[in-house]
Parts: structure tokens; sequence; C-alpha cells
């Protein structure tokens, strides 16, 4: 099962959904600050381009500034101020590092550095490290014999305001020939800057200058991110160990100026590090679908087995994480035809710094991606859909075992999500309460129940629990709709769970706590078989087509006696052993308490249907033979049944008429269609009845024209001579695809 992030987003469903958020229920700012749990944590004015939102920091926006929210952890945000504006950094209360800094150049030191006596505030010693059992080894013998590392600012000594240079969360490890002259160069072309160091799980520290005890972990790379304009001009890369740019800057004349080009990242990766903020109504619709479109790129890449040199760089750069093979520098940089370049990439370390970028460019991105979910009702949906079909894919060994530690990273927002929605099930409609029930319903696929032995991750619960918790979605849902306009959608998502209860039920110890869940799946026998009998396209197989969440579109194949064989027997197997046998059409209609109404619906499809087929062929859509065969069966089952109930055959000999015309036709038509069925691959249950079919098509019109009739048995026409052309011209219906819409779904 692939994953199916489509855009359907714009889909008439999913239009609905997209305008709906959270805020129509509660107080927005008020439900922010309680979903974050510890409040704000500062206010901003800073353009949506300098915000950088790490772990579990999430950024809202008012119509004068940017709430940023701390949603767990020890992360903070640290402000400076001045003059209405303010530098950041966001930090790591668990390792005493920060996660990045947001600095504009419009503040400014009033004292010149070479006219002050403050000196840097934080030093590192030459020569004291800690790298034993660390993820890299230090490089502690450059050109002076030195470590290479220097006290470098995050927010630079000239932008510092508020004692940020005494700030020890303002001092990262930086190589000395990044911190001066490259930093140095970059700062002096933007307005503004985003620096992010990138640690791995393991590092060396260095021990901090007249402090014996205090060490600083030492970054693996930074992300450095240059603003003008309020965009995104562009985002480099630089690795901070083991590294000789020294060699590289020897060659030009402009060190910096000819060397930063080298470390470019590929504007297709820019999205990954672009933060998630919550823009609240109206553009925060629009917001969600770029994520939704990334949020494709990373889950795609996940679910691949292998992907092509061609392939879409993000998805490309997230198969090649989840997967732990090794990431080239292609996969990240702007290459250059400069031999300059690609000398220094083939001689450098760059293995270990690209695979530490890659990692971060994944997760944070695809964290990014859904974290607004807290907010946005149809985010949250699709957020959930994502999760559970990323653990259905990997439970069918469609993505690899490094994938799963991606997924259950999302524990915690995943439960919160659910959580939250439980909350307000009340407050659903009925189209989200139909997404939520089929995410639930997934989850409840007995094929994850090996995935909650393991006891850890994301998946705890098993399939009990979530079948437990779709069937109180499903009892809402019923309770706000009426089943006789429920779709497909409906219909599979109540097949599915059937299964997993035979499933659960099965060699079970605890079947008492399926009884009330297996009596409500047993309450919809009827009113399921009736809407199918609506729904289905004739007596030899079903296809379908519909959406179960604002991101998936599914298909499905089946026979027609199958699926009534299924909705039939809904609930415990047991529970039908005393029940005598019914006829399924006797069955169905008991259902219907509107004859005059169902009478009517046959007279205005008989209408379409003489309309359809006098139109001739074309290129447009056109209706399969199995539907037209399908629709023609459908139409005669109708008339035996109204007058089996009542009706007298006076009432449709006009129709009656029509359907016998049919006859030779549709036994024709079924002989090309019996003849496709290996060719077309089509996935029925069980082999077709053809002599059955054509003894009911052979009977098409009132019950009383078959009087005297003889049986008729497919063989009699397999060596008919009449082309198929003349058939289809006679019979296939071209029918726009809007009229065949409109027509099934009221029927």
């Amino acid at each position: 099962m692939a994953l199916q992030l489509v855009n359907s987003i714009s889909s008439s469903m999913g239009t609905e959904l997209l305008h709906r958020s959270v805020s129509q229920y509660v107080d927005y700012p008020h439900f922010v600050q309680q979903i974050a749990g510890t409040g704000v944590v500062g206010c901003v004015n800073w353009n949506s381009a300098r915000v950088v939102t790490p772990g579990a920091m999430r950024g809202y926006v008012t119509p004068t500034h940017i709430e940023l929210f701390n949603c767990g952890g020890h992360a903070g945000v640290q402000l400076f101020r001045s003059n209405g504006d303010s530098q950041g950094l966001i930090y790591d209360g668990d390792h005493n590092h920060a996660f990045g800094a947001s600095v504009t150049t419009s503040i400014r030191e009033s004292t010149p550095r070479d006219m002050t006596s403050k000196s840097t505030h934080i030093q590192y010693d030459k020569n004291r490290y800690a790298d034993e059992d660390a993820d890299f080894e230090v490089d502690h013998l450059n050109y002076r014999g030195y470590i290479n590392y220097q006290g470098g600012h995050l927010i630079d000594y000239k932008f510092g305001t508020e004692y940020s240079h005494t700030t020890e969360h303002n001092y990262v490890p930086m190589h000395f020939f990044y911190n001066s002259p490259i930093k140095e160069y970059l700062v002096k072309q933007c307005e503004a800057y985003v620096e992010i160091p990138l640690y791995s799980p393991n590092p060396p520290k260095i021990g901090v200058k007249s402090h014996k005890d205090t060490y600083h972990d030492i970054p693996v790379g930074i992300i450095f991110i240059q603003i003008n304009e309020n965009v995104i001009q562009a985002v480099y890369y630089f690795p901070n160990n083991n590294m000789c740019y020294k060699e590289l800057g020897d060659r030009y004349p402009k060190k910096a100026e000819n060397i930063v080009p080298f470390f470019q990242l590929n504007p297709q990766l820019y999205p990954l590090i672009f933060p998630a903020l919550i823009f609240g109504q109206g553009s925060q619709v629009g917001w969600e679908r770029e994520r939704y479109r990334l949020m494709e790129h990373i889950t795609d890449g996940m679910l691949r087995l292998d992907a092509p040199d061609a392939e879409q760089i993000v998805r490309k750069l997230s198969h090649k994480v989840l997967n732990g093979e090794t990431i080239h520098p292609q996969d990240c940089f702007v290459c250059h035809p400069d031999p300059d370049q690609q000398h220094f990439f083939n001689t450098q370390p760059l293995e270990f710094p690209l695979q530490i970028l890659g990692e971060f460019l994944v997760n944070y991105g695809l964290r990014n991606a859904l974290k607004s979910e807290v907010i946005s009702l149809n985010t949250r949906l699709v957020f959930c859909s994502v999760i559970t079909d990323l653990l259905l894919a990997y439970a069918l060994g469609q993505m690899p075992q490094k994938a799963l530690a991606y997924v259950n990273s999302m524990k915690q927002p995943f439960n919160q999500v659910l959580t939250e929605m439980n909350r307000g099930l009340d407050t659903l409609d009925r189209t989200e309460l139909l997404y939520l029930a089929n995410v639930y319903q997934k989850m409840a696929d007995p094929v994850l129940d090996h995935l909650s032995l393991l006891n850890e991750g994301i998946y705890q619960d098993g399939p009990r629990t979530y079948f437990v918790q779709a069937i109180a979605v499903l009892r809402i849902f019923v309770s706000k709709t009426s089943l006789s306009n429920c779709d497909w959608a409906f219909l599979n998502c109540i097949e599915a769970l059937n299964e997993t209860l035979n499933y659960l039920y099965t060699g079970s110890i605890f079947q008492e706590e399926l009884v009330e869940p297996a009596a409500f799946l047993k309450s919809l026998r009827y009113p399921t078989l009736s809407r199918l009998h609506q729904l289905q396209q004739g007596g030899i197989g079903i296809y379908a087509k519909f959406q179960t969440n604002i991101n998936q579109v599914m298909s499905m194949r089946s026979s027609v006696g199958y699926e009534h064989s299924v909705f039939a027997s809904l609930g415990f197997p047991e529970d039908d052993s005393d029940d005598e046998e019914v006829d399924e059409m006797e069955l169905v209609f008991k259902s219907f308490n509107n004859l005059e109404e169902r009478k009517e619906n046959f007279h205005e499809n008989i209408a379409l249907m003489r309309s359809v087929f006098r139109r001739p062929p074309s290129s447009s859509f056109q209706l399969g033979e199995d539907q037209i065969l399908g629709w023609i069966l459908h139409m005669q089952r109708d008339l035996r049944i109204l007058i089996e109930n009542g009706f007298d055959e006076s009432c449709f000999e006009e129709e009656g008429a029509f359907l016998k015309e049919l006859r030779l036709d549709a036994i024709l038509l079924l002989k090309n269609f019996a003849g496709k069925v290996d060719r077309h691959e089509m996935n029925y249950e069980g082999a077709i009845d053809l002599d059955g079919v054509v003894g009911s098509l052979s009977r098409l019109g009132l019950p009383s024209d078959d009087e005297g009739e003889e049986e008729i048995s497919f063989s009699d026409y397999v060596v008919s001579e009449e082309p198929i052309e003349m058939t289809l011209h006679r019979i296939y219906g071209v029918v726009l695809n809007r009229l065949a819409e409109e027509q099934w779904d009221s029927y």
C-alpha cells in the first residue's frame, strides 16, 4: 500500500473542510496557549522568514506580532530587545546549547568593538577537548598547531543588545575560517539572518577557557540563512570539523566571496527549513496546502525502496536519509562547474556532516509540515492519516526499518491530536467524523498488531483499542446523518471494521468487550445493504473510487455477491447461526419505506438510460462494458422488485419494452466484456457465472414477457458474427462524468 497524498484537497469534500478550524469552536489565542501549556515565551515583530521553530516551538501570528510558544521539553526563547525590535536565541535546556539565533542588522551595538573594554565573553582552550566515544574526532592540529575553534557569536557582537554579548547560549565553538572571514562576509550581504548549529547525538566537547570543568558541545555543521527584503535569499551549510577551508581559500584573492557559493544549498531544499507558523483563518488555508506538498515529497521518500537519480531532490534526500545511504554533495549543494569545488568536496571528509544535515532537514521539515495540526482541523486530520499510512506501509514491508524511528518521533503530537479530536467529537460535522473514523479504522488493522507487542513508539494500544474508538466515532456519525445518503467511504470503513472484529473475536479471551461494538455493526445490516443496492453498478462487479480523507483517494473492485454477503453478516459470525435463510433482495427491500419514491427513481433512471444510449460514442468519458451491463441489470432488478411488491405491470410498459429491446445487444456486450476480463485483470471475488448473467439478460423486460421463452446459455452466443463495434454504437452509452456522478449519487 503506497501512501497517496493526492491533490484532492481542492475537491468538493476537501474544500469545505479546509475552511474550518478549531477557532470556530474556541477562542483562538486562548486555544493556542492552552495547547502550548507553558504559554507565551516571547512576542516578536519579526517577519516570517526570521522565525525558526525547532523542537516543540510554535509561532502564532496575531495582527500585530508573532507569539512564540513552547509546547514541550525544556526549549525556550531568549529575547534581546531594542527600540521595538529584537534578536532571539532559541535554546535547548536539556543539552545547554542553542538551537539557533534570529538576528536583524537593524539593531546595532553603539560602541565599536575596537573601542570597547568588553572582551569576548567565552573563548575555548586551544588544546582542551573531549572526544572519546564521541561521534567524531576533533581536528586539533590546524596550520597553527591549535584546535580550530573560536568562541563564535550566534548574535554577532555588532548587532548585540541587552547583554547578548555575555549570554552563554550565544557562544558556539565555530571553525575559525567559518567564523572569519566566511560569516563576516555573509553578514555584510544581508539585512537579517538565521544561524542554526547542528549537533550529532553524541558530540565531542571543548573546554571553556578559564573554566576548568566547563565544556561546550561542538556542532558538526552550521546552517546560515541570508534574509533580504523579508524573504530568504540563500541558505548555506558549512561543516565545522576536519575541514581545510584555508586550502580552498588560498586559491582565491577574495577568499570568502569566491568560497561561499560552493556551500549554497539547493533551493529545492529551502522549504524544509522554513518555519511552521500558524497564520490563523484565511491565509492558513493556502499555507497548509504548501505544507501538504512538502509532506508528500518527504513521505514519498520514506516509502521508496529505491530512488532514481532523476527523482525530485527532497524525495531523494529523504530516501537516502531513511535508508542509511551515503549523502553526496550533489544531493545538497548547488553544483558549480568550477573544478575547485569538485576537488575540494572529493578530498574533504563530508560524509558525516552531510548525514547530520540530511537528518536535520528531513526530520525538521516533516515536523514543520505537521506542526500546525494543533490549530487547523484539516491539518490535524491529514497528520493522523499520514502517520497511520506510514505505519501500515512499514507493517507491509514497504517502508525501511530506519524510517519507523521518524514515525515514532511523532508520538507526542500524534497522541495530542487524537486527544484533542476526541474531546471535540460533538463539534465535528459528518465529513470530519468519517475522516476520523477512517484513521481509527486503519489503526485497528490487524497487520499492525505486532507493533503493539514492541511496547514502544507511537503504536502501543493495539487494534482492540482503536477498533472501539472507531465504533464510538461512527455512532456519532450515524446519529448525525441519514445512511441513505452515505457513500463508499462509509461502507468501506464498516467493511474493514467488521474484518477487524472477526480477527479480534477469534481466540480472544475478552469477547465481552466486543459485544456492544458488534451489536452496533449488526444494526447496520439493513441500512448498508439498502445503500449498497443503490450504489452498486450491477450484478457483475463493483468499481468505486472515493475519498477517505482530505489527502487520500481510494479505489476498490469487488463482486456484488461478496459485498452483499459481508453486509448481510455484520457483527459476530455466530449471530447468523439461528437466522432463517432470507432472499437477498427481500432483505434489502425491507429497509425501503417509500415504494412510490422508488418507483419514481426507476422511471427517472430509465429516462436517463434512454438519453445516454441514443448518443454516439466519442472520445469523451465512457462507461465500460461492465458498468453498462451492471446498470441494465440494476434496472431489471428494480423492475422485478417493484412488481413483486404490488405494482401492476401496466405502470412500466414503456420501460419494460425498452429493456426487452436491449436483450441481444446486452448479451453481445457481455461476450466482449468476458473476453477482456483476464486482459484487464478484473479483481472480482469468485468466477463470473456467464450462463446466469446471460439468463438474466435474455429475460430483460416485464416478467410476463418471459412466458414460453426457452432458457438461453452463453454458449449460444459465442459464435455470433455481429461485430462488436456495431453493438457499441447501438448500446455503448457515452456519458459525461458529471452527469453519471450526479445521477448515481442521487440514486
